[in-house]
């Protein structure tokens, strides 16, 4: 600790329970590094706090206050024994102390030691973002803690990185945000621990933070205030973003949805009951609610598919920002999507009844090249979707998808026949402002039951892991981005979030076993591997080509988008959002991804059931991490999807449920990311008990 004895100062800290401690605070300004971009965005502080009890602990057990914050801080001058109190009578100034004082972890004895970074900004302006910091420094392997000090839209100073003690005082209280160092049993001298923390620091916070202007709060109305917090964490990035970004935002949705209570009232500005049934009418329903409401709202928009064209029709009407409904309106039907390619749109027919089936039938037959896919036009996810190998297949489908209510309610009776492409599987997602992409990025979406060459029409075609990044070629990456681009905006899409979902058609890679054998499945060139799956093809001299499977006129879904969050450091719901009110400034640069010097892959895993039943066992996901902790360094996120006592419904086409999922990291390679989801998938348990039967089974 000798680069920090040349500065220090002490403190006599008193917590709510009146126990004292005494600290010692060593600190330096850290070492700069050599600047990534046109500007060094911030500078840091390094501090070693060491806490001494001043009297004899009366706690039976030791001590452990990580949920207690100090209620009096006084700096000691130790030559003349004078005190002066830390004024904590505002927020600006009492969270910074509060953090280099809350003592971590615990619990421990009469004297702890821990080291915390300070940041502060190198200019001034107004934030972007309150919790940009937390947001970019997730899963950082560097970081216990991440806290940011300022609220949305706050006015921030830049540094004044003064002298000796009084230049401690002045930087704490106008820090931007603090990160405490994460220690354990680190060979590593906390010098060396602090630079990789240094380098963490400057390769993700990589965009500007502040802005120039001063920034006006903006009030969205949200159509659809998405499924219960206790149901669904999907709703937790939305409001989480808004309030960050100091958007308000009024939810329209039924009368009696979970978010009109008083008790969800703080997530939210206000709620607009309305009939939330989706017909011609909805749009004006929308309208005259948010007229009626009597306050002005900025932006109108929706999370959730069946729900984008009426809103993009009431934004309309309404003259605030939106995309084109007619756009929207070929995004929702798949058929109309198809019809964008005019060189496979010949390949697509739209079937409505089992007699136009057969005159299809009649007439095409020679012309259709099985295996064909069938699903519905208007359909999500891939709720619907089979695959067949002949006519009498393709009737006995399109006779089951017409005589099913539950399909046909909720997706109609028009459906989409289209070959069966080969191929990888990737979702593209851009995001754009002015017509112009400034963030993309492409992941792999790995063989679904029903891409088996030996697939049965049970097989389903849900999605089962995505790895980020993709690890496509350049050439095949760029053509797809090309292509997306190209679909998007012929569209008449100029801005926003968009999700889509396209195979490689002739691509140079398969998916297979690793070369040297007994390896993970992934996608391997053609000519080092003799065991390409079908999903793929032989290896072939054509050039590849892009087959698009859905555009989708928002950000991915939420699993997707936590990972990418983390993958790269852009929040597509804070993106989503800016488009909504047509902040395009923010926009851009919350856009700015992580410098490509920081290395690591992501995967979100998704766990099915084959068979339904009575979910008897806790959370699944914790028992998994507590039976194998060495998968705790590499799970960034996991959820169990079931609570004991709820029902597991059968899998079918229609509706394969998730039993949980996990978003997992490595920072040492693909093929160790492969392994870890392998494990994951191979020791994952738990249990379902029969409606009719006593005793109980083991899934994996």
């Amino acid at each position: 600790m000798s680069f920090l004895d040349h500065q220090t100062i002490f403190f006599r800290i008193t917590y709510p329970d009146e126990q004292e401690y005494f600290a010692v605070v060593n600190w330096r300004q850290a070492p700069p590094l050599a600047p990534l971009g046109p500007q060094v965005l911030f500078r840091c502080i390094d501090v070693a706090v060491t806490m001494v009890e001043l009297a004899p602990s009366s706690h039976l057990e030791p001590w452990a206050p990580q949920s207690r914050c100090p209620c009096a801080i006084y700096c000691v001058d130790t030559r003349s024994g004078h005190s002066q109190k830390i004024d904590l009578s505002s927020n600006n100034n009492s969270l910074p102390w509060h953090f280099l004082f809350k003592i971590p972890g615990g619990p421990f004895g009469p004297m702890v030691q821990y080291f915390v970074k300070l940041v502060l900004s190198t200019t001034s302006g107004y934030l972007s973002r309150c919790d940009f910091l937390e947001r970019r420094m997730l899963d950082c392997h560097w970081a216990s803690q991440v806290m940011g000090f300022y609220k949305p839209r706050q006015y921030v100073s830049a540094l004044s990185l003064e002298g000796e003690g009084a230049g401690l005082l002045a930087n704490v209280s106008s820090s931007i945000g603090g990160i405490l160092l994460r220690q354990g049993n680190n060979a590593m001298p906390v010098t060396t621990c602090l630079e990789e923390l240094d380098r963490e620091l400057f390769l993700r916070i990589t965009a500007p933070f502040l802005s120039k202007e001063s920034i006006p709060r903006k009030v969205i109305a949200l159509v659809d205030g998405r499924r219960n917090l206790n149901l669904s964490p999907a709703a937790e990035g939305i409001f989480r973003a808004a309030r960050a970004l100091g958007i308000g935002i009024v939810v329209v949705d039924q009368t009696g949805h979970w978010l009109q209570s008083k008790d969800h009232g703080y997530l939210r500005d206000d709620f607009l009951a309305i009939d939330m049934k989706i017909d011609d009418n909805l749009p004006g329903r929308i309208v005259h609610a948010i007229r009626q409401y009597g306050i002005s709202v900025d932006g109108i928009t929706t999370f959730s598919d069946k729900y984008l064209l009426p809103t993009a029709r009431a934004a309309a009407a309404l003259g605030l920002p939106t995309s084109p409904d007619s756009a929207i309106f070929r995004c929702t039907n798949k058929y109309e999507t198809r019809n964008l390619d005019s060189s496979k749109a010949s390949q697509v027919y739209r079937i409505s009844s089992q007699e136009g089936l057969e005159e299809l039938i009649a007439s095409s037959e020679s012309t259709l090249a099985f295996p064909m896919i069938v699903k519905p036009c208007s359909g999500t996810s891939s709720a619907g979707v089979y695959k067949v190998n002949n006519v009498n297949e393709l009737r006995l489908v399109v006779n089951q998808m017409i005589s099913s209510a539950n399909l046909t309610s909720n997706y109609g009776l028009d459906f989409l026949l289209e070959p069966y492409i080969n191929g990888p599987e990737v979702d593209v997602n851009l995001v754009l402002v002015d017509g112009e992409i400034i963030f993309s990025e492409i992941n792999d979406d790995f063989p679904s039951p029903g891409d088996s060459s030996t697939a049965q029409l049970t097989d389903t075609f849900i999605d089962t892991t995505n790895l980020f990044p993709s690890a496509l070629p350049e050439d095949e990456k760029a053509l797809l981005r090309s292509h997306a681009y190209d679909v998007v905006s012929s569209l008449g899409f100029r801005n926003g979030v968009f999700h889509l979902e396209a195979r490689v058609h002739n691509s140079s890679m398969g998916y297979a076993r690793g070369h040297k054998g007994g390896l993970a499945v992934d996608l391997q060139l053609k000519h080092r591997s003799a065991n390409i799956s079908s999903q793929t093809g032989n290896a072939t001299n054509t050039i590849p080509s892009v087959f698009l499977i859905e555009v989708n006129a928002r950000m991915p879904g939420y699993q997707g988008t936590t990972a990418i969050e983390r993958a790269y450091g852009i929040d597509y719901y804070a993106t989503y959002l800016l488009a909504a009110v047509a902040d395009y400034s923010r926009m851009r640069d919350l856009s700015i991804p992580f410098h490509s010097d920081l290395k690591h892959w992501y995967a979100v895993v998704r766990l099915h059931s084959d068979r339904g039943g009575i979910w008897i066992s806790d959370d699944a996901c914790q028992e998994l991490l507590d039976r194998r902790p060495d998968l705790q360094e590499n799970v960034s996120y996991c959820r169990c999807c079931f609570q004991r006592g709820q029902e597991v419904y059968q899998s079918t086409a229609n509706d394969v449920p998730f039993i949980a999922y996990f978003i997992v990291y490595s920072r040492r390679s693909r093929q160790h990311l492969l392994s870890v989801v392998d494990v994951i998938k191979k020791n994952f348990r738990y249990e379902l008990i029969s409606k009719d039967e006593v005793g109980s089974s083991v899934g994996k």
